[in-house]
């Protein structure tokens, strides 16, 4: 059985191309081809295109039929007639396609950080700005005036406060050592203060155990002494003699006596210690009415301070207004607040920039396409019909609520190299790449079925349909990853009307139609293209 091409179809030369041999039913759906290729010369040249896609799938349903038809009727022994496709290799890409609006990735707004009069107002809304130009200048006489005054203040200031200072220095001095030794003598009373209290401790604990263990060792000792005088064998005496001196030394370990010495030397160190910091503290208080006390100390800094501060911030304000306001970076102006000959003050509202060279496009993805985004991935971004390339910066952690109440994701593309064709607040068409397989292994999405054990396809080999499971990859719209199953120089059935069995008998059919001798290549058995669509897995 052969099968018409769609080149062929459009040409006109399916006249060439023979018909099928096929006998009785299959002779009538060759008729019918005949009358769908003539309708198709009489029609419109506006609806052919649409019109041959009708006659493809009219010419390829009589051909498969007319294969049905050969094979039953005819019983050929080399089996049923099967159209194929070789396997291809080439590119596979997942893409998503969006939109969503350009946005300034920095949008600025100056406020005024200066009180000073408004001498000139150089932008207006929608004006664009280069980074470093004068938005704003201030007139600055009173500022200057302002500046002069607070250095003399400050100067004099700083002379009076220092006589001050040092007069307080030296008993100052005085009293921090003097503080500094109160400090060191409180440690160390409190360290011999908890060694006295332990020592204590021990006392009264043997103490107590003399008071019991002790006069059980004690009556034990008087008894053994008893038994020693009554034997004569020098061995039963020493025997005796041991147990004896056994006890005594356990009655000795909990003896007082030196524990009694230790406390008498502690208690000894510790009134001297306390002698050493009466003194201390003698000298600390006796400086104290000589030096400035804290309060005085701090009002005489705070005064000086302020000084200080007086005369930066007038030097700084007229730093400020002589520089007037400039852009910090290119952008545009998209509001101006502020009007010539008024007099602002720290904090009034002067304009707002939005950045152009920083240019995002804000996405709202769907439950269905955020499975695939990620950040990093790399997109194409149209934008007034120019295009660009950026990345995928930012996916919110939390959806939002569309106008017509479906839950969705903000996400953004970082746009790189943006120029002057860039219209903030516009709609801009982005293309996001998810996923590419290169000189990959692929099948027309068609061809891949699918069951609750996987995916799989049939190929024809050695003149025997065989189906062959398949581990899929990416997809686009038209192509499936291959990543095992099929091998380069496979042929795959397209999709037939017969019912396949693993193991029949059948006869490979090229892309024309012709069968394929077995282990000839064909030119279109192994190619080299590239995909690039839109889409997910395939659907089951």
């Amino acid at each position: 059985m052969k099968l018409f091409s769609k080149k062929q179809i459009e040409t006109g030369e399916e006249e060439k191309l023979g018909t099928p041999a096929v006998d009785g039913e299959g002779q009538q759906e060759t008729d019918k081809t005949q009358e769908v290729m003539a309708y198709i010369r009489k029609r419109n040249p506006r609806r052919k295109k649409k019109l041959i896609r009708i006659a493809i799938a009219a010419v390829l349903l009589a051909a498969i039929l007319g294969g049905v038809v050969h094979a039953k009727t005819k019983g050929n022994s080399q089996g049923v007639q099967l159209a194929t496709v070789a396997v291809e290799r080439g590119d596979v890409e997942q893409n998503i396609s969006t939109s969503g609006t350009v946005e300034s990735e920095n949008i600025q707004t100056y406020f005024a950080d200066v009180a000073a009069p408004v001498s000139k107002v150089n932008v207006k809304a929608g004006d664009t700005v280069k980074m470093g130009d004068e938005l704003l200048t201030y007139n600055t006489d009173t500022l200057a005036m302002d500046n002069e005054q607070a250095k003399l203040t400050a100067s004099s200031t700083k002379k009076k406060l220092q006589a001050q200072l040092e007069e307080g220095s030296l008993n100052e001095l005085k009293f921090v050592t003097s503080t500094a030794e109160l400090g060191t003598y409180d440690a160390q009373i409190a360290d011999l203060e908890g060694r006295i209290d332990q020592v204590y401790c021990m006392i009264n604990s043997n103490k107590k155990w003399m008071s019991t263990e002790g006069v059980r060792l004690e009556s034990e000792i008087a008894e053994l002494e008893s038994k020693k005088a009554s034997v004569s064998k020098n061995s039963a005496k020493d025997h005796y003699r041991n147990e004896i001196d056994a006890r005594r030394e356990e009655i000795n370990k909990h003896g007082t006596t030196d524990l009694e010495e230790y406390l008498r030397q502690g208690q000894e160190e510790l009134s001297k210690l306390k002698e050493g910091r009466s003194a201390s503290e003698g000298t600390q208080k006796s400086s104290e009415a000589g030096i400035l006390t804290g309060t005085q100390k701090s009002e005489i800094t705070d005064e000086s301070k302020l000084a200080e501060l007086n005369a930066k911030e007038a030097a700084a304000n007229l730093s400020k207004a002589s520089k007037g306001v400039s852009a910090n970076f290119a952008g545009i102006v998209t509001d101006v607040q502020v009007v010539e000959g008024s007099t602002t003050s720290p904090g009034t509202q002067l304009f707002t920039v939005a950045d152009s060279q920083n240019v995002k496009v804000t996405l709202k993805v769907s439950k269905y396409d955020l499975e695939y985004i990620r950040e990093g991935q790399s997109a194409d971004v149209t934008i007034a019909g120019y295009e660009y390339t950026g990345k995928v910066t930012r996916i919110d952690r939390m959806a939002q609520r569309s106008d017509n109440g479906t839950a969705v994701v903000s996400a953004e593309i970082h746009i790189d190299q943006p120029d002057n064709n860039i219209f903030l607040g516009i709609e801009a068409k982005a293309v996001i790449h998810i996923a590419k397989a290169e000189k990959t292994l692929m099948l027309p999405v068609e061809l891949v079925n699918s069951s609750t054990d996987g995916y799989y396809c049939y190929v024809v080999q050695n003149g025997v349909v065989e189906r062959r499971e398949l581990e899929i990859g990416i997809s686009s719209d038209t192509y499936v990853e291959i990543k095992s199953g099929l091998e380069d120089g496979d042929r795959v059935v397209q999709n037939s009307m017969i019912e396949l069995v693993e193991g029949m008998q059948a006869v490979a059919l090229d892309e024309m139609g012709a069968p394929i001798v077995e282990n000839a290549v064909s030119e279109n058995e192994v190619s080299d293209n590239s995909v690039s669509d839109n889409n997910s897995q395939p659907e089951e």
